[in-house]
């Protein structure tokens, strides 16, 4: 995929019914976050490359479930530039997560996907944010909601 930035996870596998029975069936549920269609096109290329090696007495069907676009990072945005007015700290980077600043930033909407802690502490088994990153984002939503009233802000 280009530049590496798709991340796939292959989260259950299961079928049959007991452990000396070959299965019927088998189902695999996996999800991959795209930066682009450009890779979502490849995945899905790939995808049929490797199952056209499959047995032709073996029936596969593919489902998709869901499907959220990607947010492009892009440093000339609205909400960049207010979100550094407002304190907000880092550059903006692409990461593959799965929201609804997608769907906005489609509709023309600028949109930009931030918060406290480091994505490498979330969705891990003890995941945890520091206080100290709980009160930052405290602060940096108080500014936020003062500028967006137009009110005074206050820290």
């Amino acid at each position: 995929m280009r530049g590496n930035r798709t991340t796939v996870n292959v989260d259950r596998i299961g079928g049959g019914t007991a452990i000396n029975i070959v299965p019927g069936c088998c189902e695999v549920l996996w999800e991959f976050r795209p930066p682009d269609e450009v890779s979502t096109a490849a995945v899905k290329a790939e995808l049929e490359r490797l199952l056209a090696v499959v047995s032709s007495d073996v029936e596969v069907e593919m489902a998709q479930i869901a499907g959220v676009p990607a947010l492009a990072a892009r440093n000339d945005s609205a909400a960049v530039a207010i979100a550094r007015a407002l304190g907000a700290l880092g550059p903006p980077g692409e990461v593959p997560f799965g929201t609804e600043a997608g769907f906005f930033e489609q509709a023309g909407i600028p949109s930009l996907v931030c918060g406290p802690g480091a994505i490498s502490q979330a969705h891990q088994p003890n995941e945890w944010i520091a206080s100290s990153e709980l009160k930052a984002v405290d602060r940096f939503l108080a500014r936020l909601g003062a500028w967006a009233t137009g009110a005074e802000v206050r820290e």
